[in-house]
C-alpha cells in the first residue's frame, strides 16, 4: 500500500509538471504583447531612420544647390574677365603704339590716363577670373558634398521605409 500511495504521488507530481510547460493563457497574451512591442519598436526605428533620412537629404539637395550656383557663378565671372582682359589689353597696346607718334604733353597725358585706365581694367579682369576660378572651385566640392549627402539620405530614407514596411508586414501577418 506504500509503495502504491508512492507511485500515485510520483504520477501526479509527473503530470503537474507536464502541464506547468504548456504555456498559459497569460503566458501566451504576454508573448504577443512583447511581439506587439518588438514591432511598434521596429516601425519606429524605421521612421526615425527615414526621417533622418529626409532631412539629410534635403540637406544635400540644398548644398547640391548652392555648388551649381557657385559653379554657373564662377564660370559668368571667368567669362566677364577673360573679355575684360582681352579688351583692355588690345585697347592698351593700341594706345602704347600711339605713343610714339605725340608731341604734345597735353596729349601725351590724356595718352597715359587712357593707358592707366586700360591697365586697371586688365588687372580687374585678371581678378574676376581669379574669384571665379575659386567661386567654380568651390561649387564643384559643394556639388561632391551635396551629391553624397543626397545619396546617403536617400539609402537612409529608403532603409527607413523598409523597415516601416516589414514592420507593418509582421503585424499584418502575426496572429490577431
Amino acid at each position: 500500500m506504500k509503495k502504491l500511495t508512492s507511485i500515485i504521488l510520483l504520477t501526479s507530481l509527473i503530470s503537474l509538471s507536464g502541464c506547468s510547460t504548456k504555456p498559459t493563457f497569460a503566458d501566451r497574451v504576454l508573448a504577443e504583447g512583447e511581439s506587439r512591442i518588438d514591432i511598434a519598436t521596429q516601425w519606429e526605428g524605421g521612421k526615425k531612420l527615414a526621417t533622418t533620412g529626409a532631412k539629410q537629404l534635403k540637406n544635400g539637395q540644398k548644398v547640391l544647390d548652392k555648388g551649381l550656383s557657385d559653379l554657373n557663378d564662377g564660370q559668368q565671372l571667368v567669362t566677364l574677365g577673360n573679355l575684360e582682359i582681352e579688351k583692355n589689353k588690345l585697347i592698351f597696346q593700341t594706345l602704347s603704339k600711339q605713343t610714339i607718334a605725340i608731341t604734345a604733353s597735353k596729349v601725351a597725358l590724356e595718352t597715359a590716363t587712357k593707358l592707366k585706365n586700360s591697365a586697371q581694367a586688365w588687372q580687374d579682369g585678371e581678378e574676376k577670373v581669379t574669384k571665379g576660378n575659386k567661386l567654380v572651385q568651390l561649387g564643384k566640392a559643394n556639388i561632391t558634398k551635396g551629391d553624397a549627402e543626397v545619396q546617403k539620405g536617400q539609402a537612409l530614407l529608403t532603409s527607413g521605409q523598409k523597415q516601416m514596411q516589414d514592420a507593418e508586414s509582421r503585424y499584418e501577418s502575426s496572429p490577431q
